[in-house]
């Protein structure tokens, strides 16, 4: 339910009829009670289409009943569901309808007369009436009820039809089912019992203002409820937009860290075909070594037999002088005989 529209919209309603009231029924002391509870009813008729009902409400009156006109209109609970009710006049037939703050109709409600209510129906009024005279009959078609805060669809829609009847300086309703099942019994309640309508409707004027007075304070609350909710959402705002400035920058972190990544994946890589690569080289200057010193050793062996041969050389170059002598002096020796 639109709790702030019914406060506002019904604080409204009550301070018109309390200035209307102070102008119109106070000065004229010397007024008929009927009268007064004329000008009452007149102003609540005029000040009923100035009531902001709640949209749903609005949106199902109005698709029912297009030509409809609300000349009065009631807010209760029921089981814990808030209920409009609004009397109106559609194509000059006097109606009245139930609609749930969320635009549920419960039941619509048409003024009829006694011919078209089924004879069953109009013998057990008859009978309940004792005699009475029938005042006004309304034909009633009931497709929800209220239960626990909730409204539940009823499996077929069920009719009903309230009639008042009075006698004498006595009224009472009696409600019938088509089939004539009396579903509420007349309740006598005598002049004594039954309060002025104009007093009465001054002081629902008076309640009006308690009620206007205690709906402002609730509007000044809703207000400062809906200024916090307003501050909270920008509040909100401001940390969302935040975090997409902190979201866009931590993307752009990621997509740089995810580049190093990929860098240091790439210099990884290269390090590893460096290392595959100097293992290669140094398997293959290690063999270069080996063969180097293989050469060294070999170059070692024939020096070693380079110096040998030359020892030998030398050691035949010794005996070849020694041989060479030894023949001079056989020479000599000879060269002496002859």
């Amino acid at each position: 339910m639109n709790k702030r529209l019914f406060v506002v919209g019904m604080a409204a309603l009550a301070v018109s009829l309390g200035a209307i009231m102070a102008r119109g029924a106070a000065p004229d002391k010397k007024a008929s009670p009927g009268k007064v509870a004329g000008k009452v009813r007149a102003t609540v008729e005029k000040q009923a289409q100035a009531v902001k009902l709640p949209g749903p409400v609005t949106k199902t009156f109005k698709k029912a009943f297009p030509k409809g006109a609300v000349f009065k209109v009631d807010v209760e609970v029921e089981n814990g569901v808030t209920v409009y009710d609004l009397e109106f006049r559609d194509g000059g037939i006097e109606k009245e309808t139930d609609i749930t703050a969320d635009g549920t109709m419960l039941e619509f409600t048409v003024v009829v007369d006694a011919k078209a209510v089924p004879k069953a129906a109009m013998n057990a009024v008859r009978k309940a009436a004792q005699e009475a005279t029938i005042k006004r009959i309304e034909h009633v078609e009931i497709a929800y009820e209220t239960k626990d805060g909730k409204t539940i669809k009823l499996p077929k829609p069920i009719t009903r039809y309230a009639v008042a009847v009075a006698k004498g300086q006595k009224t009472a309703e009696v409600v019938v089912a088509p089939d004539g099942t009396v579903v509420e019994p007349a309740k006598w309640a005598g002049a004594k019992e039954q309060e002025p309508e104009a007093r009465r409707e001054k002081k629902e004027v008076k309640g009006g203002k308690a009620v206007a007075k205690k709906g402002k304070a609730q509007a000044k609350e809703e207000d400062e409820d809906e200024d916090d909710d307003k501050a909270e959402a920008q509040r909100d705002k401001k940390e969302v937009k935040g975090g997409k400035a902190v979201a866009k920058k931590g993307k752009a972190q990621a997509k740089e860290a995810d580049e190093d990544e990929d860098d240091d994946k790439a210099e990884a890589q290269r390090d590893k075909k460096e290392v595959k690569g100097g293992k290669a080289v140094a398997k293959k200057a290690k063999a270069q070594a080996k063969e180097e010193d293989e050469d060294e050793d070999d170059d070692k062996a024939e020096a070693k037999r380079d110096k040998k041969e030359v020892k030998g050389g030398k050691a035949v170059a010794k005996r070849g002088k020694a041989q060479a002598n030894e023949a001079d002096e056989d020479e000599d020796d000879d060269k002496a005989r002859d």
